[in-house]
């Protein structure tokens, strides 16, 4: 979810080994910006697929689903049993992990975190895996969910009790600031 150039580079193949291995596979990519839906397109190239935003309708052949289009990001991540988590591949520092994290939604994730690196920290130790870098490791990591939904059920539940830890941030702010104050007093 949340896809950049150079990220979808590596999905894609990915989705192709595990195609090989579950027939009915529907990959679903999310770009983190809209308007890249006709490069997702051209990239899926030979590929059975379907873009969101010019009303494709999924069929039992479709293989990849681009969803190119705003405020659904919940409703895939309630949908599926795990994501790969954009921005984590290239160097952008990743995206909120704890959006499909606390949907129960198991997190593939590249190494760049920096952005949220406590979150990604707590997300990904709670499940035991989840680091990865290449289009192999996207196939064996996500082949693993995929051939045992009990797992993958297991981690998504693993994901939200490490997104539970990063929670209350407001209200430790606001005590940290209490406190300040008092101290002014």
């Amino acid at each position: 979810a949340q896809t950049h150039p150079g990220e979808d580079e590596t999905i894609l193949p990915a989705h192709d080994l595990l195609r090989a291995r579950f027939p009915e596979l529907l990959t679903i990519l999310v770009p983190r910006h809209t308007g890249r839906g006709a490069d997702l397109e051209m990239l899926c190239g030979a590929r059975a697929w379907k873009r969101r935003a010019t009303g494709g309708k999924l069929s039992p052949q479709t293989a990849v689903y681009i969803a190119d289009t705003m405020g659904e990001l919940g409703l895939f991540y309630r949908l599926s049993r795990f994501c790969f988590l954009g921005g984590t591949l290239v160097p952008l520092g990743g995206h909120n992990v704890l959006e499909p994290a606390a949907l129960h939604c198991a997190v593939l994730a590249g190494p760049n975190t920096a952005n949220a690196a406590g979150a990604f920290e707590a997300v990904l130790e709670a499940q035991q895996f989840g680091l990865v870098t290449s289009s192999a490791d996207i196939a064996r990591e996500a082949g693993r969910l995929l051939e045992n939904p009990a797992m993958a059920m297991a981690a998504g539940d693993a994901a939200a009790r490490g997104a539970a830890t990063q929670s209350g941030a407001v209200a430790r702010t606001v005590a940290a600031l209490a406190l300040s104050f008092d101290a002014r007093a």
